[in-house]
């Protein structure tokens, strides 16, 4: 398995090699937003691979029930990560071994609870009910707590510099059930469910091992306990749920405009979803390098948002001008209507991408608290103008108001950014005196 080793001297960008190169290099970043970006893009074919073979397997209620629990599993690991893992990948980066083994004891402690309480409430279930289903989807349990695990050294892989493991750890995790549900549909079609509920335990398994060791310092200072690293994650798990909460748009937009409102935005909504991962991937590269060098200077700064904002702006400017037809060819004809919901949010998509990339900035110098907040406001304020522009213009309302949204969060990130080098500047002119 892939598993490399990174001693104090080449966590990240420390040592002497930040003495050679710049930490917020162009040809680093896009490096790593190549290896998080492809594997991101694999993963989700290759999920998509095994749902559409499952499909096959199993009756439709099945399919729907299995496709419920993992929906609802990957949600409740995005719940329950607590921030942790981000946390990791920017101590890790930093250089922070003492703080970054406190995060490991507590993203330990809290997969373990996770584990716990899923066996027994599953065993218990199985037991009441006697059913032969329920039992099948039982290794589901197993799998959540263990690609917690991996995951999360994934997460410490990125911080260290490797984003090949990290890629590696996620897309051997989506290939493994896509693998074991072809050999079972061949050898032993009679239980898809089973299979697939091992395929997915046994590729977090195998996950776990595809990580990059970590060679600690001799000397260490005491690591902070369980609730002190569970709390100084929160301000990421805050980021990480605000982001969250913009996915209930289409609900919105259902429940205030209707049907007519929801057939105009949806198809938009989802055109975009793939989208998204290109700000975020790039923002998850860039963090680690800031974290390693500490402060970014202002060119820094203006590099990193250009680099959000170019690439894709163009890309966007493309999908928009043929907007109905991508449309057309996707859903049907009858969905060429939404092509002004697109075009608003792919002006908007833009807007995300800065304010990914200010969030990591933030998050990167130790400001994830002032990220924390900005956030949460703008994404309140979001889903309120969601339901503002629903209810006075349909999809397209909905769509202006997610876009505003977005506008907002880039300028109050931009502003947090702002007063955190007020803030640093204060410090050190109180230390200089």
């Amino acid at each position: 398995m892939a598993n490399a080793s990174s001693g104090p001297a080449s966590v990240g960008a420390h040592g002497s090699a930040s003495k050679h190169s710049s930490p917020l290099s162009a040809r680093k970043i896009a490096r790593v937003f190549g290896y998080l970006l492809s594997s991101r893009v694999l993963s989700a074919l290759l999920q998509a691979v095994t749902f559409a073979l499952f499909a096959r397997l199993v009756a439709p209620a099945s399919f729907a029930g299995v496709s419920a629990i993992i929906g609802a599993s990957m949600f409740a690991s995005a719940v329950l990560d607590l921030g942790l893992t981000t946390a990791a990948t920017r101590e890790a980066a930093a250089g922070r071994h003492s703080v970054l083994r406190g995060l490991t004891r507590a993203n330990a402690a809290v997969t373990a609870a996770v584990a716990t309480v899923g066996t027994v409430s599953v065993v218990a279930a199985v037991l009441a009910t006697d059913s032969g289903w329920l039992a099948s989807v039982a290794p589901f349990v197993l799998w959540l707590a263990v690609d917690r695990l991996a995951e999360f050294r994934a997460a410490v892989s990125l911080g260290l510099g490797h984003p090949r493991v990290a890629a590696l750890n996620l897309i051997v995790r989506r290939a493994i059930p896509a693998v074991v549900l072809v050999v079972a549909a061949w050898v032993q079609p009679e239980e898809p469910v089973l299979w697939l509920s091992l395929g997915y335990t046994l590729g977090a398994v195998v996950g776990l091992f595809i990580r990059t060791s970590v060679r600690a310092p001799a000397s260490l200072a005491a690591r902070p306990g369980i609730v002190a690293s569970v709390r100084s994650s929160t301000p990421f798990w805050v980021n990480s749920m605000s982001a969250q909460s913009r996915q209930l748009d289409v609900a919105i937009v259902s429940a205030v405009s209707g049907v007519a409102g929801a057939v105009i935005y949806s198809p938009a909504a989802r055109l975009i979803s793939p989208l998204r991962l290109i700000p975020t991937s790039l923002a998850q590269a860039a963090m680690p390098m800031v974290a390693s060098s500490g402060r970014v200077r202002p060119t820094d700064v203006r590099r990193l948002v250009l680099a959000a904002v170019a690439p894709v702006g163009a890309a966007y400017i493309v999908l928009g001008i043929f907007a109905p037809e991508i449309l057309s060819a996707l859903f049907g004809p009858n969905y060429r209507s939404a092509a002004l919901p697109l075009r608003i949010l792919l002006a908007g998509l833009v807007l995300a991408g800065v304010a990914s990339m200010f969030t990591a900035i933030l998050q990167g110098t130790g400001a994830e608290a002032r990220a924390a907040r900005a956030n949460v406001a703008t994404a309140i304020l979001s889903l309120g103008l969601i339901a503002v522009g629903a209810a006075v213009a349909g999809g397209a309302g909905a769509a202006a108001g997610l876009a505003v949204g977005y506008a907002a969060q880039a300028g109050a990130l931009f502003i947090q950014y702002r007063k955190s080098l007020e803030s640093a500047d204060d410090v050190g002119a109180r230390r200089r005196t």
